[in-house]
């Protein structure tokens, strides 16, 4: 049985309109990588890694998890005291996880989530929001087609891009490639073009 989608209806089309919108306005074209971390500095969000935020002393590795199995919490979203919005991520991730996860933060930030703090202590855990279904969702969907929109996915594989290809120009994982192929529709497209 298939899991029914939280997203409000027109949201994944809308979501690949703002994506290729912010393409635009950084001067990239609609098939061009765009790295989070420039979407941040456009947007005027401060990125921040566990060592640059914590101040000396903090056992980051109890916060960010081991580099080796990649575990630990990815990023997270909030509001500084002169209410600018910042953004800590996991800087031991992966690049493609890096990019994935500014993304998908990022994508809070675009479609104004509101979100809670239970405390302001230093420490990871207790500065993670709880988390809404729904708003995880539009995330999760306007995040990844911020790092690779449709129309972009759809010209890779017109060009005969592999997955790996396709990960490695989008800075992306191949896991990210095959959801974003899966979630898009492209390939039932390709093959209704290629009749």
């Amino acid at each position: 049985m298939a899991k029914s989608s939280l997203l409000p209806r027109g949201f994944k089309s809308n979501s690949e309109k703002i994506s290729l919108d912010f393409r635009r306005k950084l001067n990239l074209q609609p098939h061009d990588p765009l790295c989070g971390f420039e979407l941040a500095s456009y947007l005027k969000i401060a990125v921040f890694s566990a060592t640059e935020f914590f101040p000396e002393g903090t056992n980051i590795s109890s916060l960010v998890g081991t580099k080796t199995k990649d575990k630990g919490w990815s990023a997270l979203t909030m509001k500084t005291s002169k209410n600018n919005t910042i953004i800590i991520h996991n800087h031991l991730h992966a690049p493609t996880r890096q990019q994935s996860n500014l993304m998908h933060e990022l994508a809070h930030v675009i479609c104004k989530h509101e979100y809670s703090v239970d405390n302001i202590e230093i420490s990871i855990p207790n500065l993670m929001r709880k988390f809404d279904k729904q708003q995880e969702e539009e995330a999760n969907y306007l995040g990844s087609a911020l790092q690779i929109p449709r129309e972009a996915l759809l010209w890779a594989l017109k060009e005969k891009m592999q997955k790996q290809e396709i990960a490695e120009y989008f800075n992306a994982s191949p896991q990210m490639v095959t959801l974003r192929i899966n979630s898009t529709g492209v390939k039932s497209q390709l093959n209704y073009l290629d009749r």
